[in-house]
């Protein structure tokens, strides 16, 4: 008896504990919040990550919340109908005055799983029918030898590529419908893309979403290193341009020593989770070439896994600045097929990131690709990726 009293005593306490003036007392989390490094954040803007089993209701209040504490939701990334398994995320700006008691409330809601400073990112420049003078990017990835042509029949029939492509198969054993290419849009008049581009969508701030010129030139080059007539690895896929890089520093790269490309712009991780999260509900699956990067975010590299996770392969540049890509996103995502740069003597190139995060190697040194005089030479796990995504197709 004695003992049955000491245990309704301690539950009767644990349940006090759990109580004050008779209103339950809410566990009280302690959320990290990241904030990027000096000169590669985007002041007042922050993107929020629920927890993986929250619900799409979770979300709406965790949005009511944030705007009546003083914030702005810029966008807002959440699976249809309540569905508990996908990836939830918003995209909330404030100002001096609202940051630190909205940033605090978000802290200590339980729902949130992680808090990250906007971030810029950088695009990543630096049995068959024989191609002759293909340029030996091309001829690499089906020939060991130094013969300039490629195997081409059926290459990508019947493939869709999103640009954000087993080489030459038929058409009965190609495994996708598309490859996307999320980048700086693509000039769908060129003529090595003509008749490729099916559709093009525009994620950038601040620009008119039915402008989808290439001012930049390196979505046309990735996009016709995965499905050109001339110069991709798919001959026969369709591609679905969605531009996710702005045009700032339009129509120049800027050139290291090791030709590599690597732009100047201010393109925005929201930006680039806009996109990812437009494919991701596309019930038309595809390969997803993403030739761009920049500082980790774990909050980028869940929604290239919930991409992942919804059935669209995601090919990623392994990144050019000869640092271990497990440090940069989204290079670093687990189940991405991240792509280093080889030269033509099949050596590393000197500017490519590596590590364990590299699955696979391809040719991303003086690489042709269209461009707006036609072709160009370019270098950088932004070509190999789409050589890649090509052949993944």
């Amino acid at each position: 008896m004695a003992r049955f009293n000491i245990a309704c005593l301690i539950i009767f306490i644990f349940k006090f504990a759990c109580t004050v003036n008779g209103k339950n007392i809410k566990p009280e989390c302690d959320v990290p919040i990241i904030e990027a490094k000096k000169g590669e954040g985007v002041d007042g803007n922050y993107l929020v990550q629920l927890n993986s089993d929250v619900k799409s209701d979770d979300c709406d209040k965790l949005v009511a919340d944030v705007e009546k504490a003083g914030a702005t939701i810029q966008r807002r990334w959440s699976q249809k109908s309540n569905d508990a398994s996908g990836f939830h995320a918003i995209h909330i700006h404030v100002n001096q005055t609202t940051k630190t008691p909205v940033l605090q409330m978000l802290k200590k809601n339980c729902k949130v799983n992680r808090i990250e400073q906007d971030q810029i990112a950088k695009a990543e420049a630096a049995a068959c029918t024989t191609q002759g003078n293909a340029g030996w990017c091309l001829a690499k990835v089906s020939r060991l030898n130094n013969q300039y042509s490629y195997l081409k029949n059926n290459c990508g029939a019947g493939s869709k590529i999103y640009l954000i492509g087993k080489l030459c198969r038929s058409h009965k054993y190609m495994l996708f419908d598309l490859i996307y290419i999320t980048d700086t849009g693509c000039n769908k008049t060129h003529p090595d893309l003509k008749d490729r581009v099916v559709e093009q969508q525009n994620f950038v701030t601040g620009e008119d979403k039915n402008d989808f010129n290439d001012y930049h030139g390196h979505g046309t080059a990735t996009a016709s290193n995965a499905g050109g007539i001339q110069y991709g690895t798919a001959k026969q896929a369709q591609l679905i341009c969605v531009k996710a890089l702005n045009k700032a520093g339009s129509g120049t790269y800027r050139f290291l020593t090791s030709m590599m490309i690597l732009l100047a712009n201010n393109e925005l991780f929201s930006d680039i989770i806009a996109a990812i999260n437009w494919v991701a509900e596309k019930t038309d699956k595809g390969i997803v070439n993403l030739s761009l990067g920049g500082p980790y975010s774990l909050i980028l590299n869940n929604a290239v896994d919930s991409l992942i996770e919804k059935g669209h392969p995601a090919v990623v540049a392994a990144g050019n600045s000869n640092v271990n890509a497990s440090t940069v996103s989204p290079a670093s995502v687990p189940r991405a097929i991240t792509v280093a740069a080889s030269d033509s003597n099949n050596n590393m190139a000197s500017f490519s990131n590596y590590g364990a995060s590299v699955d696979i190697v391809a040719p991303g040194v003086n690489c042709l690709a269209a461009s707006a005089q036609g072709a160009s030479q370019f270098s950088g796990t932004s070509l190999a990726a789409p050589f890649t995504a090509g052949i993944a197709a």
